[in-house]
């Protein structure tokens, strides 16, 4: 081609070359020499518009579905030339329906071609590199690059370099703080998927480590640790059960409920775990869900401590009352009413529940 260059004014010919504007050394010096051929005019690419996008979704769908599917569309890519025709070539092929709402599942998906697109440039480059996008994958957008680094046991000059490369083929971004985020969101998903299951799991172990060794929010580090095998280490409980009171605390017993549900995966003593299965009762009674009263029934093997044991007994009674189980409340056998209840005659559901409170009291 640069020969070819040497004779343009000569024949009547055109050269179009297209290159990706990538660093380190997979762009042969050569090609920066053609582009500064004085003959030579260099074009930056740049995103597809909103109505660039109209046009390619005009030629792919139905007409009255274009002008809402191709706003969604653009938003969900971005103007990405390469995800907007994978997407609809997704449309084409039926994987999924031409329809806007479907479009909030497209940005989550990461089609087969575009995985081996990234995959391959993933490939070229050195093993730092692709360790380091690996663990922004576990991390998620916004990690700092130290951080990164430090999940990916690459530091110091390597790691900057290996950032820089992933910056110059446009496979993670670097923002103000030397943050990182991937590209697209499709692009870190092809990263995450191509992790083995056992390798990813591991990763956000020790990811769920190292935020607790920085003092990160209990949540953050629950994030990872749901996703994580069981460990055994203190600080996962402990992290688990701080991210379930925050939960409760701003009204999200739903997520509570997860978080503590992982907390007594843990090999925990007998006491303890009696203990969380105690507070995973309480706060699955106010999501109204049935499994309070057979974690509440274990826990009572494990429950020395009669004020616990009383308000255990008191949760219980309230899951049964919820399931329309009252019966199951006065055949509790420990829950013997003392006498000025006893006295009454009469089977009352409730005076149980204040019966076990009185009398651990």
């Amino acid at each position: 081609l640069r020969y070819l260059a040497q004779r343009m004014t000569e024949l009547p010919i055109s050269v179009v070359v297209a290159f990706r504007t990538a660093g380190g050394d997979r762009g042969p010096a050569q090609l920066g020499e053609l582009a500064a051929h004085p003959l030579a005019e260099r074009l930056e690419l740049q995103p597809l518009s909103r109505e660039a996008t109209s046009v390619l979704v005009a030629r792919a769908v139905a007409a009255e579905r274009v002008p809402e599917l191709a706003e969604a569309l653009f938003e969900a890519t971005g103007g990405n030339p390469l995800y907007v025709q994978e997407l609809l070539r997704a449309m084409r092929d039926g994987d999924v329906a031409a329809r806007p709402d479907e479009v909030v599942r497209l940005a989550r998906l990461s089609p087969r071609s575009i995985s081996r697109h990234v995959f391959v440039r993933l490939a070229r480059l050195p093993l730092p590199a692709r360790s380091l996008a690996a663990a922004l994958a576990v991390l998620g957008d916004g990690a700092p690059l130290a951080r990164v680094g430090a999940l990916a046991e690459v530091a110091g000059d390597e790691l900057a370099a290996s950032a820089d490369v992933l910056a110059a083929e446009e496979i993670v971004a670097v923002g103000p703080g030397e943050r990182l985020a991937f590209v697209h969101p499709l692009v870190g998903e092809a990263v995450a998927a191509d992790m083995p299951p056992v390798q990813r799991g591991r990763s956000h172990l020790r990811a769920a480590r190292l935020l607790a060794e920085e003092g990160a929010e209990p949540e953050e580090v629950a994030a990872h640790l749901l996703v994580a095998p069981v460990t055994g280490e203190d600080f996962a409980t402990e992290a688990l059960v701080r991210a379930a009171v925050r939960a409760s605390e701003r009204g999200a017993p739903e997520h509570a409920v997860h978080y503590l549900r992982r907390a007594i995966d843990e090999p925990l003593e007998a006491g303890r775990r009696a203990g969380l299965l105690v507070e995973l009762a309480r706060v699955e009674v106010t999501v109204g869900d049935p499994r309070a009263i057979a974690d509440l029934e274990e826990a009572m093997s494990g429950l020395t401590d009669p004020v616990t044991r009383g308000r255990a007994r008191m949760t219980l009674g309230r899951a049964l009352e919820a399931h329309g189980l009252t019966v199951g409340v006065i055949a509790q056998p420990d829950m013997h009413a003392p006498a000025p209840f006893a006295a009454l005659g009469r089977p009352n559901p409730v005076l149980p529940i204040r019966a076990g409170y009185l009398a651990s009291h």
